[in-house]
């Protein structure tokens, strides 16, 4: 080996151990992305089930003895095959006494929907009345961080949904 091949081989080692450098950040860069994202999901779901739901299901309970319909729907995050995700969530959707299930009526029944947004680690409040080309609430949405959700904060927009449905 003369000395023109040492150095050359010394010099393509360096490069290539820089590549190796840079190719491990990466990919720990990435895991840290996955593992966040993780961390926020499993947040998110704890603050479904001891914030959003409690306060559901008391408005269910209490619309129900009143002769009026509410039912709460939960989704869980996916992400299908041709990489299209599906956000977690939880939605109730009210109906009011007299209302018939499967009338027009009853498909735009209005609904409060509280769910991820897994991008931007924030989760999303929407509510308002179903608009059936979408299937997705039309009306007033906001977006929060996982420490804003409170109790009072889901009552205040379940209140409102359902003062907008009974001035109809």
């Amino acid at each position: 080996m003369t000395n023109a091949d040492g150095a050359f081989r010394v010099e393509l080692e360096r490069l290539l151990d820089i590549h190796d450098e840079k190719r491990r950040a990466d990919a720990a860069r990435i895991e840290q992305v996955k593992e966040d994202e993780r961390a926020f999901l499993q947040r998110f779901d704890q603050v479904r089930r001891s914030i959003v739901r409690p306060v559901f299901e008391v408005a269910v309970a209490v619309l129900g003895a009143r002769g009026h319909s509410a039912s709460i729907s939960e989704q869980e995050f996916s992400v299908q095959p041709d990489g299209k995700a599906t956000e977690a969530n939880i939605s109730i959707r009210v109906l009011p006494a007299g209302v018939e299930p499967g009338t027009p009526a009853c498909d735009s029944a209005p609904a409060l929907t509280v769910a991820t947004r897994h991008y931007s680690k924030a989760v999303e409040i929407r509510g308002g009345l179903i608009d059936s080309q979408s299937a997705r609430a039309a009306g007033a949405h906001g977006e929060y961080r996982l420490d804003q959700i409170t109790a009072e904060r889901i009552g205040t927009e379940l209140l409102q949904l359902i003062a907008e449905l009974l001035r109809r």
